[in-house]
This record gives structure tokens, C-alpha cells and sequence, in this order.
């Protein structure tokens, strides 16, 4: 007979629990730890509690949105601005000046190689195909010399 172990009580919390950690990039495993539950019963959870599965999936699609988006930046380059701050003493005055100065993020080669491959695998491959059709050939060579490749003993 097989034991089994102390069954696993839900908790509604869990819903939000486990979609703060999706939205991290945590895998079904780390969150099935983190609510000290096995694989199965995340699982079974998924199986038999649709807004716990429904919650589950938006916030991995927002997880990776927000990583197709950063990619999708990086492939294309982008511009930001930053705002500095100096303050200086003028006559028992503090003034503060604040500069606005726009940084330019060059194209990331390596972000757009990548989305290529996954957009248009047909087209942007990372590994070149040979194709052979020629025939084979086997050439036998003859056994070496025994008194040359032993230096003349045998």
C-alpha cells in the first residue's frame, strides 16, 4: 500500500502569491515551493480552480510581454532622457538647476539576432545546412611499415 502524504490545504492567498511570482519569472516548481505543496498538487490546483490557472497565465503573458518588449527595444536601439541636478549658492539662495540631457541606447546586435531567429526562423538561422550529394569514397591505405613506425625494431 502507498503513503500518502498530509494533504495540501488552499488558501485563496495563493492566487496572488503565486502571480507576483510569475510576473518574476519564477518557474510552476519554485512557486509550487514556495507554497510547500509538490508539482502534483500545483497541478491539480491549475486542473480544478480556474481563476487560479486564469491568474497564472495573464501574469506569465505579462512577464514575457514585458520581456518581448525590452528585446524588442534593445534589437531596435531607443533614446531616454535623464534629468541632473546641480545646486549651487547664489547670495545665501540654494538654486537648483535641472538639466534635461537624452542618452541614445545604440542597437543591441546580439537582442536583434535573437528576435530574427524566433520571428523568421526560415530566413535568419544561426547554423549553416551542407548538403551532400556527391558519392562516397573509401579509401583503403596499406598497413604502415612495422620497421619505420617503430623506429627500425620490431
Amino acid at each position: 500500500m502507498s503513503k500518502r502524504g498530509r494533504r495540501a490545504k488552499w488558501d485563496d492567498d495563493f492566487v496572488d502569491i503565486v502571480c507576483a511570482a510569475a510576473r518574476q519569472g519564477y518557474t510552476e516548481k519554485q512557486m509550487s515551493n514556495m507554497l510547500g505543496v509538490s508539482e502534483t498538487t500545483f497541478n491539480k490546483w491549475k486542473r480544478e480552480k480556474p481563476q487560479f490557472l486564469q491568474s497564472l497565465k495573464e501574469s506569465k503573458l505579462k512577464a514575457d510581454m514585458k520581456v518581448a518588449d525590452s528585446i524588442y527595444k534593445a534589437a531596435n536601439g531607443y533614446e531616454y532622457e535623464e534629468v541632473h541636478e546641480t545646486s549651487k549658492n547664489n547670495d545665501g539662495k540654494m538654486l537648483v538647476e535641472r538639466k534635461v540631457v537624452t542618452k541614445n541606447v545604440p542597437i543591441d546586435v546580439g537582442a536583434a539576432k535573437m528576435w530574427l531567429y524566433n520571428r523568421d526562423p526560415d530566413n535568419w538561422k544561426s547554423k549553416t545546412e551542407v548538403e551532400h550529394t556527391g558519392e562516397k569514397v573509401i579509401k583503403i591505405l596499406p598497413a604502415p611499415d612495422p620497421k619505420i613506425t617503430h623506429g627500425g625494431k620490431l
